[in-house]
């Protein structure tokens, strides 16, 4: 259940940022346009390991800034200053 939603929040995402229409999404990862309109809209609550592991690996092309920002706050809380590089 949640893995919908947060797969569906992803497409969402991706499509926000104007980069990507359903057909780029599905171009570029190699997934049907049919399957991620299905999981967009929720009518497929099941979707595989490997349609969420596109997703996320071109949602983090997409939002890329958004993971080094995450990438730096888990470096500086649990690193110590001489193990962080730029």
């Amino acid at each position: 259940m949640y893995n919908v939603k947060f797969m569906q929040e992803m497409i969402k995402d991706i499509l926000s940022t104007q980069e990507y229409s359903l057909a780029g999404i599905a171009a570029h990862t190699h997934i049907p346009e049919e399957v991620l309109y299905d999981v967009a809209s929720g009518m497929n609550s099941n979707p595989t390991f490997e349609l969420s592991r596109r997703l996320f690996e071109l949602h983090i092309n997409v939002r890329h800034d958004l993971y080094q920002g995450i990438m730096q706050k888990i470096a500086l809380k649990y690193l110590k200053p001489t193990e962080i590089t730029p």
